[in-house]
């Protein structure tokens, strides 16, 4: 059978893929992972990983829901003092759930590479939606730049640790890293909200006079990300350089179609600052989905072992934009945000609902049932 997004060696790699991986994390080790051992004995054997995973990322949306009615402009003292703990606990649920879903797996023995790559898409959402929670507990309100900063921590953390399973073939999160701490530090910046006034955010940092507590919230979030992302490089420069230097060329130039994307993003958050401030929620949505439809593409290139193409359709209308803005062109930007957006939710559910369902077909499995399927 010919297949849109696999061919048929790809296929074959699907079938026999198996996943590689370790979180170093001490509080994953003795917090949250015994933690969703303990939730697990609720959850029946005949509950598939996906419908947990599902069941996750629509907690994340109920807590969206709630920033989007209640703290539309991303600033905290907007809203009551109860939406931004409820927001940090439905964080807290799809962390618990995503941890669920893998032990739900090898309990069943039901684990695969549609489920992994299941569970990617709905971490890179997660990305998202994370981004508003960091930006409504530090109390950014409707600055472009500081949004672009939220976003832009959150989406490299995951697309550097993708890119580096992608070259290496396993995924080993280090002693402190994004899913583990990080979410968790996110979670209590949200929960804080309750007990501290919004306006602390913007003092100045233990009465020192250079930054104020938000500032040095997103100073320790970009160094944190920054030596993370150091270190993947350094790892993926190594791993491939054992095969020949161009081989490290080519891991490089699969940094490009991300790298493209932020600067892009950049120009559109600094230089339509009113749009952006207006709707932040559509805008950073936009770019979400330019990374869930890189980010899930990365991935089905990692566990089919094919050739990842950085650069991506769902780029075009992001780039056109951009260079209209570099070029001072006058047009309706409401209406571009509009429509980009649009095309967007179009092509991100018509991309992740044909990859999905080739991969299920490839393995001959339901997406949201442990049941086998027969074929004739």
């Amino acid at each position: 059978k010919k297949w849109r997004y696999i061919s048929s060696k790809e296929a074959e790699n699907l079938r026999s893929y198996v996943y590689r991986g370790s979180d170093l994390s001490l509080t994953y080790k003795y917090f949250l992972s015994p933690l969703a051992e303990k939730c697990l004995v609720f959850i029946p054997k005949w509950v598939a990983p996906n419908l947990i995973t599902l069941t996750g990322i629509f907690v994340c949306f109920l807590g969206f829901t709630l920033l989007n009615i209640y703290c539309p402009h991303l600033s905290s003292d907007e809203a009551p003092k109860w939406v931004l703990p409820v927001v940090g606990f439905c964080l807290f649920a799809y962390q618990t759930l995503d941890n669920m879903d893998g032990k739900q797996a090898r309990r069943t023995k039901s684990g695969s590479a549609l489920g992994l790559l299941f569970d990617h898409g709905c971490d890179a959402l997660n990305c998202t939606l994370g981004s508003f929670v960091f930006a409504s507990s530090i109390n950014t309100g409707p600055s472009p730049y500081l949004l672009f900063h939220c976003f832009n921590v959150m989406s490299t953390t995951f697309f550097w640790a993708t890119w580096e399973q992608y070259h290496t073939g396993e995924m080993i999160l280090p002693i402190i890293n994004g899913p583990s701490e990080g979410n968790l530090v996110g979670v209590l910046l949200a929960v804080s909200n309750y007990f501290l006034e919004p306006k602390l955010w913007g003092s100045d940092a233990f009465g020192l006079g250079k930054l104020s507590y938000r500032q040095l919230a997103l100073l320790a979030a970009n160094v944190g990300v920054g030596c993370t992302v150091v270190g993947q490089t350094i790892n993926v420069i190594k791993h491939t350089w054992k095969k020949g230097g161009r081989f490290a060329v080519r891991a490089l130039y699969g940094l490009t179609g991300f790298v493209f994307c932020t600067v892009c993003g950049y120009v559109l958050f600094t230089r339509s600052d009113d749009l952006v401030g207006a709707h932040p929620f559509m805008t950073v949505f936009m770019f979400g989905l330019i990374n869930l439809d890189m980010f899930c593409s990365l991935m089905l290139a990692h566990i089919a072992n094919a050739d990842f193409r950085p650069f991506r359709p769902i780029m075009l209308p992001l780039f056109l934009w951009t260079l209209a803005k570099c070029l001072n062109v006058g047009f309706d930007e409401n209406l571009a945000l509009f429509g980009c957006l649009a095309v967007n939710v179009l092509y991100s559910v018509c991309f992740i609902y044909g990859m999905g369902r080739e991969v299920r077909d490839v393995l001959g499995i339901y997406a949201f049932s442990i049941k086998k399927r027969d074929f004739d």
